[in-house]
Order: structure tokens, then sequence, then C-alpha cells
């Protein structure tokens, strides 16, 4: 197959931003062809596009940060790439997920700009002053000229060595996925997800009056111990209010306020900071806004009535999807964190008898376009399934087998209840699906105790907590030890593999530090082929739906949601279920697979 090296450059004069690919406009586009030769399209049009994207779509193309560009061709012009190399991608993979934290690159002084790879890879070093100088409608400049072609003749340099690092390593699978995913990451992007305008002005009305509500009964209560007026979202001010009050506090952060928990004013404070959080995080940034210098900001409703969110494939460094604004912080657009959308209801209606009749989540304002319908599929217990592939825990992989409910079999032997009496609402399923779920994140007991009141309001004691993960790991002997294993060699190592051969690597730690090694290397062995699995089954979907003109409109970790004409929704349903149980049977060869798709108007499960 050819190999055509691909950069663009894009128009920042004012009036433009050359990181939107919807509004921003293309001035060159350079690739540098198999015989050595450099090939520039200035101001491309459709025309001139047309005449390179045979070769563009049956060749392998290689840039770096390559879904930016690959979005921009896209969206202005139709081409679609399906064989992919991004160094940018290949290097995080290379680092074993130690790049994909920008917080751990800052610390490390680790760039990831063509600059750093230019300068580790090839020993040079590369100017980028000429970057920002492309105007659209103006001839380039010799210098321009030398700088749009010096830059591609660096990424078969450093291809070449990535890949045979690559070989090194024994990563090349996840190379492999990771290249294969990044068509639907851009096809994700350019989908967008539509949005119910209509429901989120309901949910601001009900918001906005709750969080007037409930200021005022607080401001109520503390007016007379501060008697001055109280900015309730300033801790410096609220913190010597409360303690005047009688609250033994040392700060007023949820962890600090949660010895009170059944105190009708510490409930109402932590009531308010819930209801602003929602308001101002995911209601009132829908609408356009200025900033304190009067530039306008869109809001996150696009004049389409979609929403496009931004998503960093490599997120995180088990290889998981994020989404955010990590890549778009110079855009005057507010972008949805689309994984992160809370489960508030709102607008609930009850009978004479205060039961619930009717209510909206707030997930209910992602929907689909009128004639079309929504298909959300997620993996069922896919990570207990993985850990018992994974282990080879013999009585996890006979629960599969023979269709029970994992978490009511370990509900039973914790709390010794017969399986067939133990329904699937219980306190006791939840009690065993949150260890079960927890001990692949290495939790301990303060963890569970935690994880249990903030997920599923209930309280353990310590003493309790202790029990259920005794009787979970006696009851599993071979995943614990499994897990046991997978931790103490990490520490020893500095690194785990999964089955797939993804590598998470660790950062030296002292001996004090180690057990977090411990817990993210037993989180990284089954989280990481969680990724892959839906990777693989991303990068399938894409080449059997993409060309049909189906939206891919988002992925929550092992969740997607795709957007298809009514008329043929269960057709779309069957291969969405098909592709994600085919990418789980590579892996899960002893354990069996499921997953439920589902046909909807809104985002529901």
């Amino acid at each position: 197959m050819t190999t055509l090296y691909l950069d663009i450059e894009t128009d920042n004069s004012p009036g433009y931003n050359g990181l939107d690919a919807f509004n921003g406009r293309i001035v060159t586009v350079q690739l540098l062809l198999p015989n050595g030769k450099t090939h520039i399209i200035k101001d491309p049009t459709q025309s001139s596009m047309d005449k390179i994207k045979p070769a563009l779509e049956n060749s392998l193309v290689v840039g770096h940060n390559l879904k930016f560009d690959y979005k921009f061709l896209k969206q202005q012009f139709g081409i679609t790439f399906r064989h992919v190399y991004d160094t940018y991608i290949a290097e995080i993979a290379l680092s074993g997920g130690v790049y994909a934290s920008v917080k751990q690159r800052k610390i490390l002084k680790i760039g990831l700009g063509l600059k750093d790879l230019v300068l580790q890879y090839c020993g040079e070093h590369l100017d980028k002053e000429e970057q920002t100088g492309f105007m659209y409608g103006v001839d380039l400049t010799t210098e321009q000229i030398k700088y749009a072609a010096r830059d591609l003749k660096y990424l078969p340099i450093i291809h070449k060595q990535q890949m045979a690092k690559a070989k090194q390593i024994g990563i090349e699978r996840t190379i492999d996925i990771e290249m294969k995913c990044l068509p639907a990451m851009v096809w994700l992007e350019l989908s967008g997800f539509k949005v119910d305008a209509d429901l989120i002005k309901l949910a601001e009305i009900e918001a906005t009056q709750s969080v007037k509500e409930a200021e005022q009964y607080i401001l109520r209560e503390l007016q007379p111990c501060c008697g001055t007026p109280l900015n309730l979202n300033s801790t410096t001010q609220l913190l010597p209010v409360l303690q005047a009050r009688g609250f033994e506090l040392e700060g007023t952060d949820e962890d600090s306020l949660a010895k009170y928990n059944g105190d009708t004013l510490i409930q109402k404070i932590l009531e308010y900071r819930g209801l602003n959080k929602f308001l101002n995080t995911y209601i009132l940034t829908a609408y356009d806004s200025t900033d304190a210098k009067g530039n306008l900001i869109r809001g996150y409703i696009h004049p389409d009535g979609r929403t496009y969110a931004t998503f960093n494939q490599y997120g995180t460094e088990t290889g998981r999807l994020s989404s955010g604004q990590e890549n778009i912080k110079k855009l005057p657009i507010k972008s949805l964190n689309l994984q992160n959308q809370p489960r508030r209801k709102f607008c609930i209606v009850k009978d004479t008898d205060g039961k619930e009749t009717s209510s909206y989540n707030w997930r209910d304002i992602f929907c689909a376009e009128k004639g079309y319908k929504l298909i959300v599929s997620d993996y069922s217990q896919i990570e207990p399934r993985i850990m018992a592939q994974v282990s080879g825990d013999p009585k996890m992989i006979a629960a599969y087998k023979e269709g029970k409910d994992l978490y009511i079999l370990t509900a039973e032997a914790i709390f010794g209840i017969p399986y067939d009496q133990i329904k699937k609402d219980s306190k006791e399923r939840e009690i065993a699906k949150q260890i079960t779920l927890g001990l692949c994140y290495g939790l301990g007991v303060p963890g569970l105790i935690k994880k249990l009141k903030t997920d599923s309001n209930i309280d353990v004691t310590i003493a309790e907590a202790r029990q259920y993960i005794r009787k979970f790991k006696e009851s599993y002997p071979v995943v614990s030890n499994f897990l046991y294993h997978v931790g103490k060699n990490a520490v020893k190592d500095l690194m785990v593999r999964n089955a797939c051969g993804r590598v998470r690597k660790f950062l030296p730690a002292s001996t004090d530090e180690e057990w977090k090694i411990v817990n993210q290397a037993k989180n990284a062995v089954i989280q990481s082929l969680s990724a892959d699995i839906t990777k693989i089954a991303m990068g399938n979907i894409f080449l059997l739906l993409e060309p049909r003109g189906i939206k891919f409109c988002n992925t929550v970790h092992d969740e997607i949601i795709v957007e298809a004409p009514e008329e043929i929704a269960e057709e779309i349903k069957t291969i969405v279920e098909e592709e994600m149980i085919k990418a789980a049977k590579i892996f899960l060869t002893d354990v069996p697979c499921k997953a439920d798709p589902n046909v909807c108007d809104r985002w529901k499960k």
C-alpha cells in the first residue's frame, strides 16, 4: 500500500479560528509523495481536492495529531481516510499511557508536539514561528513553502522509528487498534448529538428556583451568626460562620461536611452546591455568552440544534477515551464533556400519595432527530467478565456460562441468602456489585464505605466493609490471587500488560506510595482490555455504518450510541450488537459476552 505523509495549515487571521473544522478555512494541504517530492495545494477547493481524494482514501495516510487534519478534510471536502497512522497517538501508546495525562506531561516536562518528536527522533530543533502566518487568499512566502515541506520530511523518520520501537516493546497490536479507531473518532466528533433546547429551558426554570430557595433557607439559618452579607460560594466566609453555629469543621468540602450528613442545614448546603453546579455547568453553558472582554462565547448548542464534543482518543493511562476541551482551549465555544453527564432528575410529578408518576432525567435532553432513532448499546458486566477471563476463576466463569447474575451470586456468598431470594434491586446485590467492581480498582475498606455511600446511598461500618471484602476473597480465591500477583509484579516491573498486549507503565514510587501502583495495575489489566474491546468495535462499526450516513453520537466507556433513520433502526441495532460481541469474543474465549442494545428517542439504557 502506498504511504502518503500529510499536514495542513489553517487560517488564523482575524475572524477565523484555525482550530474550528466547521467554520475555519484550510490554507494549505501538503503531501510528501512516495517519490520524495512535496505537493502543496494552496486554498484548496472541492475540485482540487477531488483530484487527490482517491489517493488519500486508498493509501496509508501518516500525520502528527492526524485527527485534526482528517476532521477538517472530512468536514469540508468529504474525504474519508481508511488507513491511518498518527505519530501523536503512537507516542502515547509507546509511553505505556504515561503521556496520556496532561498533568503528568507537565511534571515530566514532556511535550507531544511535532517539534518535540522531531527533537527526540531526529535530533533537530524545529522552528514553528511560521505556523500562525498562513492566510487564505494570500500567496505563500518562500519561507512558508519551506516550512510546509520541512514539517513533512521528518514524518517518515518518526514513523519508522516508532514502529520499530512498538515491535521491540511488543505493542504492535495496540498500535493497530488505535489507528483503526481513529477514523471512528472523527466520525464521532463530526456527528454531534441532538439536544432538546425546550427541555433544557424547563430544567433551567426549575434549577434556578431551587437554587434560590436553597440559598434563602441557608442564609436565613446562618445570618444571625455572621451579621454581614454571606457569600455561600466562599469557603473563607462560610467556614467561620458554620463554626460559630457549632459545627466542628476544618473545611467545607464534601468530605469535611460528611460527618454531619444527618443535619438539615448541612444537607441544604450540599443540595445548594449540587444545584448550582448543575445549573452553571450543564444548563447555562448551552447558551451564548460573553467573556470579561466582551467577546462572544458560543453555547454548546450549535445553530443546527446539535452539540459537538471533543474526545481524546488516548484519554487515560489505560487507553480509555475521555471527553473535554484539552485540544480546543482556544476555541470560542463551550463544549460538553459527553462522558460525564449527570443522571439528575427534574420536573418530577407526584401523585397525592407522594409517589413519583413522571419525571425527566438530564440525559433525556439528548435525543434523536425527527424521523430518526437512537441505538444505545453497552456491554453487560464487561469488566467482571474480563476479570473472570484473565484470572481464570472457575466459579466466575461457570456463573457466566450458566447465565447467572454474578452480583446476585456474590451477594449469596457474602450474606448467606439463597440466590433465588435476592432481587435485582436489593441492597445486598448493590453491595456485592460495588465490591466486585471496586476490587477491580484495588478498592479498600475506606474506599468501599465511601463508594457505597456516594453511589448507592448505603451506609456500612468499617467492620461490615472488612467482612464483605473478606468473604468476597474467600468466595473467589483465584481472582484474589491473580490480582495480588498483578499488583506485586507491577511494583517490581513498573508496568503491566493486558491480554491484548497493551502496556501500562508506572513511574517509580517511594515505598509508602507503592500501594498506588498496586491499585492502578489491578485496574489497568482489566479496564485497558475493556478499552481495547470497545475501540475494536468502534473501528469495525465505522466501516459498516459511516458510509450509510449513520451518525455516531457518543460513547461512554463501554457504551456506544448511534443515530439512524427510524425505518432501519432495528437493522442498525443488530449490526451494532453483533460487532460489539464479535470484538469481545476475540479475548473472552471462556466467558460468554452480552451487549444490551436499545432503540429509543432519548438517551436511555
